[in-house]
């Protein structure tokens, strides 16, 4: 009889520990596609991002709405602008074949409607009650920086004026949303 409940006992514990290490597994490749995707390197922001239930999916559309709206500010989106956006994509991680990717191909067709980015930034301030103010620093800088990157790539009139006067507004819109309330 003891052989018997040692078995089973043997047995219960194998799959704990192999269901302990399945969601271990889940849990860093979760991690390893947001730091792609964010550009973020803090494994503590990233495991809190997923601990209130950020996903992978989530992040990309953080990290990607953004420089939409900056590519749009001025009403059109040119092909220097839209190579930068794909570039970011690339450097996220975003394959070419995902739902993320086809999303974001109608984005740079189409100008999206403006709740899109009004969305994005109530989801960020709504992240200031759940995150920590220097995690959140990190994601704003990472995001920015790929916009800033975006609004440099229209090239401005003449060489004379990188960013336009639109593109400025909507990165201070982008910034404005990571600030406390």
């Amino acid at each position: 009889m003891s052989d018997f409940l040692n078995n089973r006992g043997k047995s219960l514990e194998d799959a704990f520990f192999r269901k302990q290490d399945a969601k271990l597994l889940h849990e860093k490749k979760q991690q390893i596609a947001m730091r792609e995707i964010s550009g973020l390197d803090n494994d503590k922001v990233l495991n809190h991002l997923i601990e209130i239930g950020v996903t992978p999916e989530t992040l990309e559309a953080i990290a990607l709405v953004p420089l939409v709206h900056v590519a749009w500010a001025d009403g059109n989106m040119n092909e220097h602008e839209r190579d930068a956006i794909l570039k970011a994509a690339d450097a996220k991680g975003i394959e070419r074949n995902s739902e993320s990717f086809e999303t974001l191909r109608g984005w740079l067709d189409q100008k999206p409607n403006a709740k899109l980015f009004t969305t994005w930034v109530e989801y960020i301030r709504a992240l200031h009650d759940v995150v920590e103010a220097d995690h959140l620093a990190e994601l704003a800088t990472s995001i920015t920086a790929f916009a800033e990157d975006v609004a440099k790539a229209a090239g401005g009139f003449l060489g004379l004026r990188s960013i336009s006067k639109e593109e400025e507004n909507a990165l201070a819109e982008i910034t404005a949303a990571f600030s406390p309330k």
